[in-house]
């Protein structure tokens, strides 16, 4: 099989075309490709002419001829495209001098790429400003991947992520709706996930907002919220008398959640201007998609919360939390409110049998329909439950669940972050050990993108590369040079790319490039290095060197660097860094730019851009020449010396002899005067270079300074002291013209290449007045984006250039549309900005764009304007279909209705009257309702408005006679019935509705003063309301009013709760704490509150959970809990008493033993010498009093040892021990027995090695009163032996008595009620 590249725009190489022929033995190359053209063609990374025979797998690269562009155009295709035959070994063989030289700065000029302004190094265009491009580094800022297929992103070091969105689910409680967002930050495992924002603000600001992390181990938990799997279906459906019919997406739902939306809020206008309350009843069933079975009706919960979550079980419906069975007469699908919020109810069904279901939704009853009546309800989402569990093994993830508040409302939040993985594995292969090495170092990033090792558990799982293919020296000498530097890559591969594409990132941060040599992966890299190997015309085959110098014309003087700041919260920077002989009048119309991904620190892309602009001024010769395999002891990267007669770099050959300090050399050479001169020896032995300075020469006699260890026949070079030989890197090592030669490509060396890569970003002079502070080449265009929905967003993409030598603090960007009179703020940014993208404007609109910049001292400088036209998004169509119809129940009511345009951006409709003044700005769907009080003609006019508020440019119309009967009202009801329940601690009344007239709003009191403040509990239009009550029981009164009649009769509802019953608990200690499970938690309850004393603290801690976990001081604390609700405690639980250990520190131990033994070594060298009598030392006094008579080892003695950071008291005899130390650490007492004849009191903890002797503790030895119950805490008891003689709880009345063999039991008038034993 033949392998066609073929680039057919030389400056897009990422558009190819790449095609499969059939291999034909022998056919040339023009048999593959036979379109006419200048074309120019490589085999295996080998240029080829047309006639060339390419073998079998060969991948063979076509590309344009283009003339006097020819360097420029090789530059452009890049690496991945010369390098196709890399791994063939045959790359760069057998080339003409143009080829060999762009082809060996392609594969191996590490820092030697000429930046000129007509040829820039290319650019990754996937990190460009093209919003379908990288997610991570557009100009755009970080945003999140939805959808499906996205790879599973890598990380090394830290980055700034928006993840990739794995699951959204919104969930409402009624008034309140919740979002849940589950994001991948890609392969686990990650070391660290922080700086969570949420619309580029801090997540801690935000309330109600709950974060879980995993960072994407093997054996991860389940994060909260996310244990089944939801797929939501947004929908739009208005419910009618008619029902909405949808399915679901997948054939294995187990549970069903329906979204009921009334976004104007449910209320009825009442004469006074007020809200009164309305209702509207709903109905909903299902079925399996394509049965003939009949719809199955759902139970719609009339109030919010769980209590409309049910379960499917043995046929019925069930609460879903707490199993109970539902009272029917509560799941009528019935929604009453008086308010004009948005409001949400969610049903949800669980427990079906997996399939897939269709559902259908109706409105069966409103209490109007009047434009009083505001009561539009939507059936707004459907949404599938898979039951799953699913941990995401090896991903990192992020959980987010956040209230839906002022702060976070309408589209889904921005959710940022910054995540970082800290280590790589890589094999060791002489420990045989896989060792962890730093994620951020290129080299290792390198290395790993090679490898892919994981450690899962215990075990390395090896998914590249093995071990044995990789150079474990060379990437750990690469390493070391860019921790030397500083140098370090962060980035985050988010796109699937090959890797060799993916290698170059790293290598482009730290200098270096891998390689193979054979199947081995190796690597080079740029950085300042001494000589390894001489080249000389004794080891150069004759006629082979050729040496060619490359133009400085074009050559560019500036440079653009741009990066991702971390500085900057990771947002894409352009750094511009200037060469040393930059002409500041000299003007770049476009300056050439670099983008350096995988760096996020100022000062390293300033040292990059450095370097660059250095290689421009430095690399300037390259040289060519064969040399014998056995000559060569170098490899690509090495720097070499050469020495050739043609350039007269010395004089160079073999030596003849050696005599002493007197050298024979193969040529006669000479010495000028007063200069110095040096001699230059490679060492056959072992390719070490020897530098000897030369006193005289004669003829070819050199004569040395001193005697040297020089062999015949070794390489010499001869010169002026620093001219005898240049230094030159090498480029590539190719096969030559036999099997014995290989030719060496070279690039002239300059240690002043890399001289400078420390040097600090330099400091702006900041004396420079403002008045000429300003921005340069001010760039405006409009750019816009669309979302998978088809949804379009307009924006305006503002680029710059900053002042060249003025010191820029802040940058303050303004914009207004033209037909506006003011400036808005877009905001205010760093001096080092050079870009800003205005989001969301309004398309096809001018605007008027101006920039100040700001020095140190906060004076601004002239301000530079720009308009531009956002012209990126189209007006909506005229709506279509637009009718009016009156209500046939009630004639006040006009029904508008419309048809929908189709586009998928529009926000909304507005409305207008015939004589064009707005009636709503905005409505959601495509009906409304409209109130009239007399007959007579209407005319109402219709435009779309998308979501930039762009309107149609054509109104649509209609009109309609209409005529209108009159109504009536009268005196409310009584509710029929209500209720008072408690639910999590909350009371809430609920009632049923009042339905022979209109109600504006009902008042739950504690009295029959209505219309007062005083005994007022709720004011609510729902039939459901929290309330707050002071006794546990009692009554409340449900009044209901009508804005013309006023107040109807009551209902009068009783209540009786009783106080909690006490909670079991039981504690266990812990370390430095206890623990406190909690049991038999009833469900009405609030929570529990645990109240923990003793030791000095007296607290109280509430918990909504079953478990707390407590740590303090050692002491002995008293614990007790009660269950707490609406009305506060309940009945305490049994009481505990709980001992916290003390801890002794295992290094105070230590320390004392180690001032023990250095009293110990001082007293023993006094007892060696014999010196009895005091003396003191340096650092050390000492007394000893023994016998007179023998040795005092034997005979014993007493002594007293100090010395300075401690005490010794020592009685010695028989080998019978006792002392006391004392040093910093404590005090410790020896002996055989300890006796204490006064009071002994200790104020600390008591901690024992050992237990006390068994029947050490006798009642002969116990005080009176002397163990009291405060003094004895343990939970358990056991092995009591004694003779207790009568034991009783009391002395009379009710008690119980222990004797002998027989237990009694008295009651309160002393009568034996039960007797056990034997009698």
């Amino acid at each position: 099989m033949i392998h066609l590249v073929i680039v057919r725009n030389p400056f897009d190489v990422k558009k190819r075309d790449v095609r499969k022929k059939k291999y034909r033995r022998g056919a040339p190359l023009k048999a593959y490709f036979k379109e006419r053209g200048a074309w120019l063609y490589a085999i295996d990374g080998v240029p080829a002419c047309r006639s060339a025979v390419p073998k079998d797998e060969a991948y063979i690269v076509i590309v344009p001829r283009v003339e006097g562009k020819f360097f420029g155009l090789i530059l452009s295709i890049g690496l991945s495209i010369l390098t196709s035959g890399i791994a063939s070994g045959t790359i760069l063989s057998g080339l003409s001098t143009t080829w060999r030289m762009v082809t060996a700065i392609a594969v191996g000029m590490i820092g030697g790429v000429i930046v000129s302004k007509l040829t820039a190094p290319r650019i990754d265009m996937s990190n460009s400003i093209d919003y379908s491009q990288s997610q991570t580094y557009g100009w755009g800022g970080v945003a999140t991947l939805t959808g499906q297929g996205h790879p599973l992103a890598i990380t090394y070091g830290a980055m700034k992520s928006g993840g990739v969105l794995l699951s959204r689910h919104i969930i409402s409680d009624g008034a309140r709706q919740y979002l849940h967002l589950l994001y991948c930050a890609g392969e686990g495992e990650l070391s660290e996930i922080r700086n969570i924002r949420i619309n580029e603000n801090p997540v801690e600001n935000y309330k109600d907002v709950q974060v879980d992390i995993r960072l994407g181990t093997n054996d991860q938990a389940v994060i909260p919220n996310f244990a089944d799997s939801y797929a939501d279906q947004p929908l739009n459906y208005e419910l009618t008398e008619t029902w909405a019919t949808h399915e679901v997406q997948g054939n294995d739902c187990r549970g069903i959640e329906l979204t009921v939306a009334l976004p104007n809020g449910l209320y009825y206008s009442n004469d006074s201007g007020g809200m009164s309350s309305t209702s509207v009843m709903l109905e909903a069933a299902y079925r399996i998609v394509g049965s003939m079975s009949e719809w199955m009706q759902l139970p719609l919960s009339d109030t919010t919360g769980t209590e409309a979550f049910l379960t499917r079980r043995d046929g019925d419906w069930i609460k879903s939390i707490g199993g109970a069975a539902i009272e029917t007469n509560k799941y009528r699908g019935y929604i009453s409110e008086a308010t004009n919020k948005a409001i949400y109810r969610v049903y949800r069904f669980e427990n079906l049998p997996a399939g897939r279901y269709e559902v259908r939704v109706r409105c069966t009853r409103k209490d109007g329909s009047t434009v009083r009546y505001v009561n539009r309800v939507y059936w707004s989402q459907l949404t599938q439950i898979v039951y799953d569990d699913f941990i995401h093994p090896g991903k990192a993830l992020i959980g987010i669940r956040a209230l839906a508040t002022e702060q976070l409302s309408g589209n889904d939040p921005s959710v940022s972050w910054v995540q970082e993985r800290a280590k790589v594995y890589v094999f060791n292969p002489y420990s045989k050990v896989y060792e962890e090495k730093r994620a951020d170092n290129p080299a290792w990033a390198c290395y790993d993108i090679l490898h892919q090792c994981r450690k899962i558990g215990g075990r390395y799982i090896v998914r590249g590369e093995p071990a044995e293919r990789l150079s474990y020296d060379m990437f750990k000498a690469w390493a070391k040079q860019c921790a030397a530097k500083g140098y370090t890559f962060n980035y985050i591969y988010d796109s699937a790319m090959q890797v060799w594409e993916a290698l170059r990132y790293p290598e482009s941060v730290g200098r270096g490039k891998v390689i193979m040599q054979g199947t081995r992966f190796t690597c080079v890299y740029d950085y300042a290095a001494q000589p390894s190997q001489l080249f000389t015309v004794g080891n150069i085959k004759q006629d082979s060197f050729k040496e060619e110098f490359q133009g400085t014309q074009g050559r560019a003087n500036v440079i653009e660097i741009s990066f991702m700041n971390a500085a900057k919260n990771y947002e894409r920077d352009v750094l511009p860094v200037f060469s040393d002989d930059y002409d500041a009048s000299e003007a770049l119309a476009t300056p050439t730019q670099i983008e350096l991904m995988g760096c996020t620190d100022l000062k390293q892309a300033y040292a990059h851009g450095k370097h660059a602009l250095r290689a421009n001024k430095y690399e300037l010769r390259t040289c060519t020449f064969d040399a014998f395999v056995d000559a060569i002891a170098c490899t690509i990267g090495d720097v070499i010396l050469l020495q050739h007669d043609v350039t007269e770099w010395g004089s160079g050959g073999r030596v003849v002899s050696v005599d002493g300090a007197a050298v024979t050399l193969d040529r006669t050479v000479t010495m000028a005067e007063g200069k110095q001169y040096r001699l230059m020896v490679r060492d056959s032995k072992t390719d070490v270079l020897h530098t000897y300075v030369v006193q005289s020469v004669s003829g070819a006699v050199v004569t040395l300074a001193q005697a040297a260890e020089i062999s015949a026949d070794d390489l010499y070079t001869f010169g002026e002291a620093t001219k005898e030989a240049k230094p030159f890197r090498v480029l590539s090592i190719t096969k030559g013209m036999t099997e014995q030669t290989r030719k060496i490509t070279c690039m002239e060396y300059y240690a002043e290449l890399y001289a400078s890569d420390d040097s600090d970003v330099p400091i702006i002079d900041y004396s420079t007045g403002s008045k000429e502070l300003c921005i340069r080449k001010l760039i405006c265009r409009a750019v816009s984006r669309t979302m998978p929905d088809g949804t379009t967003f307009t924006g305006l993409v503002l680029t710059w250039q900053l002042p060249r030598d003025m010191a820029v603090k802040q940058i303050k960007v303004e914009y207004r549309n033209m037909l506006e009179s003011t400036y808005s703020t877009y905001g205010y940014y760093d001096g080092g900005t050079t870009s800003v993208v205005v989001e969301n404007v309004r398309p096809g609109d001018f605007y008027d764009v101006r920039i100040t910049c700001y020095n140190e001292l906060g004076a601004a400088g002239r301000y530079v304007e720009k308009i531009v036209s956002a012209r990126c998004a189209k007006a909506p169509l005229k709506v279509p279909a637009f009718w009016i119809k009156q209500d046939e129940g009630n004639s006040s009511i006009l029904h508008l209705r419309w048809g929908f345009t189709g586009e998928k951006d529009i926000a909304g409709y507005r409305l207008f009257d015939g004589a064009n003044k707005q009636i709503e700005d905005l409505i959601c769907g495509n009906s409304y309702k409209y109130f009239i009080s007399n007959s007579g003609s209407y005319t109402f006019k219709i435009k779309a408005v998308n979501r930039f508020g762009a309107l149609s440019a054509e109104f649509a119309e209609a009109s309609i006679e209409a005529k209108v009967a009159a109504g009536s009202v009268a005196v409310p009801d009584a509710p029929n019935d209500g209720e008072i329940t408690m639910i999590k601690g909350e009371l809430f009344a609920t009632w049923s509705a009042v339905t022979n007239t209109y109600i504006d709003y009902y008042e739950v009191r504690t009295n029959d003063t209505v219309g007062q403040r005083a005994g007022l509990l709720a004011k609510t239009a729902d039939i459901r309301s929290a309330v707050s009550l002071s006794e546990r029981s009692g009554a409340i009164l449900v009044y209901g009013h009508n804005p013309q009649k006023g107040y109807g009769k009551p209902l009068s509802v009783h209540y009786d709760f009783p106080a909690p019953t006490a909670p079991t608990i039981e504690v266990t200690n812990s370390l430095q704490g206890f623990n406190i499970s909690i049991k038999n938690k009833p469900e009405h309850v609030s929570g529990t509150r645990v109240h923990i004393s003793g030791s000095g603290i007296n607290e109280a801690i509430e918990t909504t959970g079953t478990f707390v976990s407590y740590s303090g001081i050692a002491g002995i604390y008293d614990v007790q809990a009660a269950f707490y609700d609406a009305f506060g405690e309940g009945v305490s639980s049994l009481g505990y008493m709980v001992t916290v250990a003390a801890n002794i520190d295992k290094a105070a131990i230590k320390g004392l033993t180690i001032t023990q033994q250095d009293l110990d070594a001082v007293l023993a060298e006094k007892l060696r010498r014999l010196d009895w009598s005091a003396s003191q030392t340096q650092g050390s006094v000492t007394s000893i009093v023994a016998k007179l008579s023998g040795a005092p080892q034997a005979s014993g003695y007493s002594a007293i040892t100090q010395i300075y950071n401690g005490l010794q008291l020592k009685v010695n005899q028989d080998d019978v021990v006792s002392a006391i130390n004392v040093s910093p650490w404590g005090v410790r007492i020896d002996g055989r027995l300890l006796h204490i004849t006064g009071n002994t009191q200790f104020d600390g903890n008591i901690i024992a090695n050992h237990m006390l002797q068994a029947s050490a503790v006798t009642a002969d030895k116990l005080a009176a009163r002397a163990v009291t119950a405060d003094k004895l805490a343990v939970g358990s008891l056991s092995a009591v032996s004694a003779d207790i003689g009568l034991l009783r709880t009391k002395s009379s009345g009710a008690r119980v008595e222990m004797e002998s063999n027989q237990i009694r039991v008295y009651d309160a008038n002393n009568q034996l009620r039960v007797r056990m034993g034997v009698w």
